[in-house]
């Protein structure tokens, strides 16, 4: 069992509860209809409650900090999970292993987004063993059938019959979480590698997971309404519950949509992802970018027969990845009239809320970074990268607030972000990069 820090009191506790929906908002990772917040581990609830208590007046930030490190020595003091490191064994998570796991990720993100110099090291430092874990728990594929995660629809293969009988809420959702938990070590190693310049772990091709479906589908208080979300009722009650998703029942398959914005000859309709969907495949495209990069560095002018080889697949992907880039902000052009339309006269769907729904400033600093000046970017240390990299955002925060105002688009949370975030020598303030969702839902 964990032990309590002194601050949690009981009113505290739920007060930290209560907020956590700022950082849940901008990060729909945790099931909330479903959550047992009296039956779940000990350390995820505390790595909840850590991400609460950063959104209080009730507490200070250096006590925020004191108790993500309480947090996190007492996860690694218990963690069932964490003997399994050393070992390459594959492993068959249970429900509480997996929330183990979830907590892991969640303390590595305070102490990312939320710490000093020291503790920003430190998550880098154990960036690897938290990945390593989605491999070992066999979590970059989907569930087989026998496995309690198996789940029909999200098997379900390209010009299959959808037969809504056989789809079934709990096995939907915990394939559903399971992806979900994947989607974030992918953006987490993403972000290590975009702001820190460490080393990515993941290539999309081996990640063979449909996208995270939408976000009225996600958070559905039931089986009716998610499965009306989902479209399994007919479209005119999908109408009524899905507004700004993709409508599709099961998503595209991540390593599918990389290679189709790659080839010009694999189509991608309308509507075919969501705008979380998005968020991740740009990421992608920027794990792509830091490798291109590196790679070209090391190709010398001089270049030897084997040397002008590589100088040559390089400016092949470099080719793939621009029209990649293209595509995607195609699709983002495209989807957003269908998704967050701005029609004088309409009803208006939800607002546009959320970090993970405003990627198309990550499409102008992948356009600025796939420049032939930046190939020694990836040599940075990792704070300077850090510092360059928030520059960079406030610089097209400017470009993509111009472009998307043609087209009546919202500035979005990137937007929000304040530009003192990284002025704190030692220790940054999550609140600065992640907004309060309740500050952003009435703007």
């Amino acid at each position: 069992m964990l032990t309590f820090d002194p601050c949690l009191t009981v009113d505290n506790v739920k007060h930290f509860i209560e907020l956590f929906q700022n950082y849940q908002g901008h990060f729909p990772w945790l099931h909330i209809p479903t959550f047992d917040l009296f039956n779940s581990y000990d350390g995820l609830l505390l790595t909840i409650v850590c991400s609460g208590a950063v959104y209080s007046d009730k507490i200070s930030q250096p006590q925020v900090r004191s108790l993500v490190l309480f947090t996190k020595a007492g996860i690694e003091r218990t963690s069932q999970l964490l003997q399994y490191y050393s070992t390459e064994d594959v492993i068959s998570p249970s429900d509480s292993e997996l929330e183990e796991l979830q907590a892991l990720f969640l303390v590595q993100n305070l102490l990312t987004w939320h710490g000093g110099p020291d503790e920003r090291a430190q998550a880098r430092a154990d960036s690897r063993r938290l990945l390593q874990f989605i491999r070992q728990c066999q979590l970059l594929t989907l569930a087989y059938p026998g496995q309690p995660a198996y789940s029909y629809l999200h098997n379900l293969r390209p010009g299959q019959t959808l037969d809504p009988s056989q789809w079934d809420w709990l096995t939907w959702l915990q394939q559903e979480k399971r992806l979900r938990l994947t989607f974030l070590a992918l953006l987490a190693d993403a972000a290590w590698t975009l702001y820190f310049n460490c080393q990515p772990e993941f290539h999309p091709s081996e990640i063979r997971l449909p996208l995270p479906c939408d976000d009225a589908v996600w958070d559905a208080p039931d089986a009716a309404h998610c499965a009306s979300a989902l479209g399994l009722h007919g479209p005119h009650y999908q109408a009524q519950f899905n507004i700004t998703g993709s409508l599709k029942p099961r998503q595209l398959n991540l390593d599918y949509v990389c290679r189709a914005l790659q080839e010009s000859s694999m189509p991608l309709q309308p509507r075919e992802t969501n705008v979380y969907g998005k968020f991740i495949l740009i990421h992608v495209l920027h794990i792509d970018i830091w490798r291109l990069q590196k790679q070209k560095s090391s190709i010398s002018p001089n270049a030897s027969p084997y040397a002008g080889t590589d100088a040559v697949n390089a400016q092949n992907k470099q080719r793939a990845i621009s029209l990649a880039l293209v595509r995607w902000k195609q699709c983002w052009d495209t989807d957003l009239q269908f998704q967050y339309p701005s029609i004088p006269g309409v009803v208006l769907p939800p607002k546009r809320i959320g970090f993970c729904r405003d990627s198309v400033h990550f499409f102008w600093l992948a356009k600025a970074f796939l420049q032939p000046s930046r190939t020694q970017d990836w040599q940075l240390p990792a704070d300077v990268r850090f510092r360059q990299l928030m520059r960079s955002l406030q610089k097209v925060r400017q470009w993509s607030l111009s472009d998307g105002a043609r087209r009546g688009e919202e500035p979005g949370s990137v937007a929000d972000i304040d530009p003192k975030y990284d002025n704190e020598e030692l220790e940054l303030d999550m609140r600065k990069l992640f907004k309060p969702i309740t500050e952003v839902a009435v703007q």
